[in-house]
């Protein structure tokens, strides 16, 4: 595996383990959510510098889209929206090691497109540092 499918597998087994969205998280959904709330962890975008002293330094935005239904859509999502955060952020490296660095800066945004369900997508920023 990658460096990135490291990191989005590790993400996605620390929300299975604090059981977030009672354990319903998917690292690639595949067909439609039934049961909510529940957790999707994607790639998003994966930046690279310039290679220095025989390593490489990455970062990878992760998007962690939580679904979620209710009578109020906007706050349906926020409980497991703010377990997702509190979660994603007390492992900052994952469990991965040093090479690894959630940063607690992070950004939140709502979509409401499926009227009474709402999805909240909260983008991590992870830098790693790889060998060349």
């Amino acid at each position: 595996m990658s460096a990135r499918e490291d990191v989005l597998a590790a993400i996605a087994a620390i929300l299975v383990t604090a059981s977030v969205a009672g354990g319903r998280i998917y690292r690639t959904r595949q067909e439609s959510i039934v049961t909510m709330p529940a957790v999707n962890v994607e790639p998003v975008s994966d930046q690279v510098d310039q290679p220095v002293i025989g390593r490489m330094d990455h970062m990878l935005r992760v998007a962690v889209n939580v679904f979620a239904s209710g009578d109020t859509p906007d706050n349906a999502a926020d409980a497991t929206l703010d377990a997702v955060i509190t979660t994603v952020l007390g492992n900052p490296t994952l469990g991965i090691g040093n090479s690894i660095q959630v940063h607690s800066a992070h950004e939140i945004s709502w979509d409401f497109s499926d009227f009474d369900i709402a999805r909240a997508t909260v983008i991590f920023n992870i830098s790693i540092r790889t060998a060349l």
